[in-house]
């Protein structure tokens, strides 16, 4: 897809009333998520205190046990990405391989930064998430992110997924 194909792309999406209730099944103005991890599949609308509650289950350190908040804004452009893609066909289940990190979970993890945004802060809310986009490739998943105004944007290619957080606006490849 050319960049002004994705742009129109983007624009005739995101004006649709369906951009972010794809489906209907997770009610109007929902935040609709699919998301899998460890051989767990859940489809949960992340704006109601149950589908909120699978999110922090999800995206928990599963080293460490731990549950922490992540980010709304995070869980927001994870679903507008997901409704952008069904308006195309694509319906994607996000394998989720990285949320919440303790800090000794992130010290343990190749390639992670001492001030990751997968560490909770004092109330315990965390700001990231790596997932791998199913049937997407990873510079398209990329380039719908940024569209969705996620901040920081890293594609690791030879490890297949992709970082996605609400810090300020970068982006990075890593082989």
């Amino acid at each position: 897809m050319h960049r002004r194909e994705f742009l129109r792309a983007v624009a005739v999406a995101a004006s649709s009333p369906q951009a972010l209730a794809y489906s209907g099944q997770a009610g109007q103005g929902g935040w609709p998520i699919w998301a899998s991890r460890a051989g767990e599949t859940y489809y949960f609308d992340a704006r109601t205190p149950e589908g909120y509650r699978i999110a922090q289950y999800l995206l928990r350190d599963i080293r460490a046990n731990r549950v922490g908040f992540p980010h709304p804004y995070l869980l927001r452009s994870l679903a507008q990405i997901q409704a952008w893609w069904a308006q195309y066909g694509r319906h994607v289940c996000l394998e989720i391989t990285s949320g919440l990190r303790t800090y000794q979970t992130n010290k343990s993890t190749e390639g992670a930064a001492r001030a990751s945004l997968h560490l909770p802060d004092e109330r315990g809310r965390f700001f990231a998430v790596d997932f791998r986009p199913g049937n997407v490739a990873l510079d398209v998943a990329a380039r719908w992110l940024r569209a969705a105004g996620v901040g920081g944007i890293g594609l690791y290619v030879e490890r297949g997924f992709l970082h996605a957080d609400v810090g300020r606006p970068r982006v990075w490849v890593s082989k």
